[in-house]
């Protein structure tokens, strides 16, 4: 335990009780995996409604996905996937429309989109393709729709101001692309984490068979972010209670991780998957509800904890949490780190630390250790309260 000396310095053995890490972004790089596979999944839907590729250039495509971020509220990509559709469904041709929803109802969707998001990664689109030559439709459009929108808004609000409200086309749409069905029983979701994951894998994490057979998954692209130096160097400072809240299932993120997980995050009541299966939307960050039932496994009641992530999600959901803990005794505030990977994102989280909740900002996790030991009097003044 932390100790303060009669001078108000800290002895230390161990000074937080626990240390929890957002995944993507904090301990493995997904900018080739999930961001990839929204875009792929973007384009394959485009072209099934008769759009060009070049429907999502890569500039235009990233702010989309960096504004909905930014928003809190999109910690699962299937919504973010579901908006984008949105968008290219409701300027789409009614013909393009009833095609969409022919193929998802005689189960052939699965393998057209497939073989259109083959064609999509060799470039523009062939004469043979077949495609029409329908307008080409940006997505700056849709991009300044999200900066405009308040934090916190939904995927439901975000699709209702793309459909200019018309309820009849937003229940077409839903319909259409079988959402807000999670993997396995919708279309959408199914598709995005067969592109994701690779059918092996998502056989593993659903139980079910993949509708596309033999394809290895974009997650084979990932690469991990923190170094065993750094595990070893923050598992010293919280006698080894190393934990993970991330929106990720559980079977991709100690396949990506390989053996640090299991050597590192020992403890299943530190770590909470809110990407599993069948779980309850109240689940999934910036809910407080993960971070509080990982924080009752703890006994240490009398050290923060600390909580490193690198969005706007992570922010709330320490945010919320901490405005709970404040109205209860025997337990210091969360502490958080946010990682910033650029100047930008740095300014975006100083811009939105309203309530002074980031302790630290760093570009990237290796880099945490180092900046909490220059903070760690900071920390101890948690201790003298």
């Amino acid at each position: 335990m932390t100790m303060v000396s009669d001078n108000g310095s800290l002895e230390t053995t161990s000074t937080l009780a626990a240390i929890i890490f957002d995944c993507d972004g904090v301990l493995i790089d997904s900018t080739l995996s999930y961001d990839l596979a929204l875009e792929q999944c973007v384009k394959s839907f485009a072209s099934v409604l008769g759009f060009k590729n070049n429907i999502t250039s890569l500039e235009g495509f990233a702010s989309v996905i960096r504004n909905l971020r930014n928003l809190g509220t999109f910690n699962n990509d299937w919504d973010s996937l579901a908006v984008l559709v949105s968008y290219l469904y409701a300027r789409s041709k009614p013909e393009d429309r009833s095609q969409l929803e022919k193929a998802v109802i005689s189960g052939d969707l699965a393998k057209k989109l497939y073989e259109w998001n083959a064609i999509v990664k060799e470039g523009p689109f062939p004469k043979s393709a077949g495609i029409k030559e329908q307008e080409v439709v940006g997505v700056n459009q849709l991009s300044s729709v999200i900066a405009r929108a308040k934090a916190g808004s939904t995927r439901e609000e975000i699709i209702s101001i793309i459909f200019s409200g018309d309820q009849k086309l937003i229940r077409e749409f839903y319909y259409s692309v079988g959402y807000p069905l999670p993997a396995g029983n919708g279309f959408l979701a199914t598709y995005f984490d067969t592109i994701m994951y690779g059918s092996e894998l998502f056989e593993k994490i659903y139980g079910i068979p993949s509708p596309l057979r033999a394809i290895p998954g974009l997650i084979s692209n990932e690469k991990v972010l923190v170094s065993e130096k750094t595990l070893a160097s923050l598992a010293s400072l919280c006698n080894g209670n190393l934990g993970i809240l991330t929106g990720r299932p559980f079977i991709p993120t100690a396949h990506t991780l390989g053996n640090l997980y299991t050597k590192w995050f020992k403890s299943s009541d530190l770590c909470c998957f809110t990407g599993d299966p069948f779980l309850d939307s109240g689940e999934a960050k910036p809910s407080p509800k993960p971070m509080l039932t990982i924080l009752n496994s703890i006994n240490d009641k009398r050290s923060p904890v600390l909580y490193i992530g690198d969005s706007f999600e992570d922010l709330l959901t320490v945010r919320n949490a901490n405005r709970i803990l404040e109205s209860t005794k025997g337990r210091k505030r969360i502490l958080f780190a946010a990682i910033a990977r650029s100047e930008s994102a740095a300014e975006f989280f100083t811009n939105n630390d309203e309530d002074n909740t980031i302790d630290l900002i760093v570009s990237n996790v290796n880099e945490v250790p180092g900046a909490l030991e220059e903070k760690l009097g900071r920390v101890g003044e948690y201790f003298q309260k």
